[in-house]
């Protein structure tokens, strides 16, 4: 069992309802989308080494070839949690991780044999490879990406797209699951309302993080205070819990 992973890390989980505890990082390579405001572009790809952090919290990194078996990997997690329990969960994360859904399953599973939770990071799109990995998944982290966080628009995730998030919430409700949207000056409340009265089908007490962008490559601004307050408004119609969260490891200086 072997996936290309991009890195293994110690740091704080910075966003969403989790934002602040403890996590080890397995950010695999390889994404079926093109977010305007990604933050880990170079995990797009599918060629280069995996940096490994040792120990937990020094920043001082070691190259290891991929791509990495889930021994590997598995190993690369224990000797981070060092001391056992230290860590609140080991997030998989990307990328999409759940392009190599048998891995993540098998890594996953030895977490939890050894008492460690487990969070998948997705976009929230590979409902069979969810079905795959999601008996080995304690939390999952669902990023419905709105249309105009695509460089080619609404083309870009299919006219399916809201139908396809409400089918993979079917599946990850199995589990604690939450929802995250970022949302940048673009976005209307009409598009957020639209996101949130689809999840309402599925359950209205669902928690839905709004995320303001945090300005990178072609996204320059952030929504105003003004503008995130009428989305959070809008989505507040359909679901009685909607934080808006920004990412906060930034703020902390984490990785």
């Amino acid at each position: 069992m072997r996936a290309p992973v991009a890195e293994i890390f110690s740091s704080v989980q910075g966003e969403g309802p989790f934002v602040g505890v403890r996590q080890v990082f397995v950010r695999t390579y390889g994404c079926d989308l093109e977010c305007r405001y990604c933050d880990t572009p170079a995990s797009r790809a599918e060629t280069g080494p995996c940096r490994v952090e040792s120990p937990a919290g020094s920043r001082v990194w070691h190259e290891r070839a991929n791509p990495l078996t889930a021994d590997e990997t598995w190993a690369a997690v224990r000797e981070l949690d060092q001391p056992p329990g230290l860590h609140h969960s080991v997030s998989f994360t990307g990328g999409e991780p759940l392009l190599h859904s048998a891995f993540v399953a098998e890594v996953a599973r030895r977490c939890q044999e050894a008492g460690i939770d487990t969070y998948l990071e997705t976009n929230g799109r590979r409902v069979e490879e969810l079905r795959e990995a999601i008996g080995r998944i304690d939390i999952v982290a669902m990023d419905v990406k709105l249309p105009s966080s695509q460089p080619a628009g609404p083309g870009a995730l299919g006219v399916e797209w809201l139908r396809r998030s409400a089918e993979f919430l079917r599946v990850a409700r199995q589990k604690r699951v939450f929802v995250k949207v970022v949302v940048t000056s673009e976005v209307t409340a009409e598009e957020v309302g639209a996101v949130a009265a689809a999840l309402a089908e599925e359950s209205r007490e669902l928690t839905l993080v709004l995320q303001p962008v945090t300005p990178r490559r072609e996204v320059t601004s952030t929504p105003t205070a003004a503008h995130t307050l009428a989305l959070q408004a809008a989505a507040a119609q359909h679901l009685r819990d909607t934080r808006i969260i920004p990412q906060c490891h930034l703020l902390m200086g984490q990785l």
